[in-house]
């Protein structure tokens, strides 16, 4: 689908799409959580999750970048899956 829309220079980008691709269930449910969290007034204890997540995702980036983009998509896939 990439490389009929977007062409043959875009080919790169599959792989890292596929990982990412396998987290979209736990990206969903996550976004689903915050605005559960805020009608239910827990925006403190969201604001935590929040500060969790974006720890994971700097420091699963931070080790991943040792693979590549490949490895950046697997650390940010296991960050909204945890």
């Amino acid at each position: 689908m990439i490389e009929l829309l977007m062409g043959p220079a875009w080919t790169g980008v599959v792989a890292p799409l596929q990982v990412l691709t396998v987290g979209m269930f736990f990206r969903t449910s996550y976004k689903v959580h915050t605005w559960l969290a805020r009608a239910a007034g827990a925006v403190y204890r969201n604001a935590l999750w929040q500060s969790v997540y974006a720890g994971l995702v700097l420091s699963g980036a931070y080790v991943g970048a040792a693979w590549g983009v490949i490895g950046v998509a697997a650390a940010v896939t296991a960050a909204v899956t945890i």
